[in-house]
C-alpha cells in the first residue's frame, strides 16, 4: 500500500507524488517500475533520514492495481556526501585563487568561477590557459614532480582573455585512485602581479 508514503516529509511529498504519478500508469495486464522517489522520511522517533523508493506495480488485465511492491533505500550517507560536495564547491567558487582540475593529459575537468571567467570563452585544454613557457614549466618540472612526490609549487603564469601574462604562485597536486593509479590533476593558483610589482619597484631604486 501506501502507507509508506506518511512518513515521507511534507515539504518533499508533493514531489515524491508527482514523480509517482506521473510514471505509474502503462498499458493493461503490464507491470511498471517507478524509481527515483527521493525524499525525507521522518522515522517514528521524530528523526529524519533520507531514503530512495522504488515501486513494483503490477495491473490486470482490466488496468487495475493487482499489487505493489514497496522497496525502500537508506541513502542519508550518500546525501550527506553530497551536502558536504556542495559546500566545498561554493568555497572554491567563492575563492578569489584560480582552481582547476585536469586529466592526465591536460583536458580541464573543472574550474572555479575566477578561472572560467578569465577568459571570453571557456578553453577545454591546460595548454591553452599558459603562456609557452609556463606550460613547458609544467611539463617538464610541476607535473612530473607532482607524480613522484604528490604535489609541486613555484612560479608560474596564465592568459588572460587578451594573451597576457598574468603571474601566478602554482600549486599542482596529483591525484591517485586507491589502487595507486594516477586519476587527476588539480591546481590552485594565485595572482602575484602586485607582489612583482612592488619588487620590481625596489629593484629599480
Amino acid at each position: 500500500g501506501d502507507g509508506w508514503l506518511d512518513a515521507i516529509h511534507p515539504d518533499d511529498l508533493e514531489a515524491v507524488l508527482e514523480r509517482r504519478d506521473a510514471n505509474r500508469f502503462g498499458p493493461a495486464g503490464e507491470d511498471r517500475i517507478v524509481d527515483g522517489l527521493e525524499g525525507r522520511y521522518v522515522l517514528p522517533d521524530g528523526s529524519i533520514t533520507w531514503i530512495l523508493a522504488k515501486l513494483h506495480l503490477r495491473y490486470d488485465a482490466d488496468g487495475e492495481l493487482e499489487k505493489q511492491t514497496v522497496v525502500v533505500v537508506d541513502i542519508s550517507a550518500r546525501k550527506t556526501l553530497e551536502q558536504h560536495h556542495e559546500r566545498l564547491i561554493a568555497i572554491l567558487q567563492a575563492s578569489t585563487d584560480y582552481i582547476g582540475i585536469a586529466t592526465p593529459p591536460g583536458d580541464i575537468l573543472w574550474q572555479n568561477k575566477p578561472l572560467s571567467e578569465l577568459r571570453d570563452h571557456v578553453e577545454r585544454r591546460v595548454a591553452d590557459e599558459h603562456p609557452e613557457w609556463a606550460m613547458k614549466l609544467l611539463e617538464t618540472e610541476a607535473i612530473p614532480t607532482a607524480i613522484e612526490t604528490g604535489s609541486w609549487s613555484g612560479k608560474s603564469a596564465l592568459l588572460d582573455g587578451e594573451g597576457k601574462e598574468i603571474p601566478v604562485s602554482q600549486v599542482v597536486l596529483a591525484h591517485r585512485n586507491a589502487d595507486g593509479e594516477l586519476q587527476s590533476f588539480s591546481t590552485i593558483m594565485r595572482d602575484i602581479s602586485a607582489q612583482e610589482a612592488v619588487e620590481r619597484t625596489l629593484r629599480e631604486r
